[in-house]
């Protein structure tokens, strides 16, 4: 009789551990990373230029429709760290440097943009108000200082789900934007 109950309230704790464990939800859930390489012509990183660097919304004419962000969307890119902390001030920067330990993108050079659920995707009412037809939306880097310009498509695999069951924030590769003509400092 001892062993039953012993064994019936082992199970009923480890149940217990289980369920709460699978209720955790990643503290990104819905968050997504795009992060991009700035170089010169000779393929230096170019730093301190994020006010130049920004993401656009392109080839969407239903982006006035979208019931969260509406038209189309421009986002300012900033140093990874920033981004982190602009999106998750909350979590602080220690947390950035604990998923981000071993990132290559966390360096001169780089930049990014976190984008939420309904930034990825637009999200339209369909006629009942409680359901939504989803948009993927479609983005360009654009680079532009001075008489500089130079655009660049953000392919869909190089936006990065940043919740950690996805896996390690390591994998994210950077979209590399090499200006043909030089930048001024």
């Amino acid at each position: 009789m001892k062993s039953a109950l012993s064994t019936l309230v082992t199970f009923v704790l480890l149940f217990a551990a289980a369920t709460n464990t699978f209720a955790q939800h990643c503290p990104f859930d819905g968050g997504n990373m795009i992060v991009v390489q700035l170089t010169d012509a000779d393929d230096r990183p170019l730093f301190g230029s994020a006010a130049d660097l920004t993401l656009i919304e392109v080839d969407n004419a239903e982006a006035d429709l979208c019931s969260f962000n509406k038209g189309l969307l421009s986002l300012y890119f900033l140093p990874p760290v920033d981004a982190f902390m602009k999106r998750y001030a909350r979590h602080g920067s220690e947390n950035f440097r604990t998923y981000c330990e071993d990132c290559a993108f966390n360096a001169d050079g780089f930049y990014a943009v976190i984008i939420g659920q309904s930034e990825q995707s637009c999200m339209i009412k369909k006629n009942d108000d409680t359901e939504y037809r989803y948009v993927t939306r479609k983005f360009e880097v654009r680079y532009k200082r001075d008489s500089v310009e130079q655009t660049v498509a953000v392919p869909a695999e190089r936006i990065y789900s940043m919740c950690t069951g996805s896996g390690k924030w390591s994998r994210f590769e950077s979209i590399k934007l090499k200006l043909s003509s030089p930048a001024k400092p």
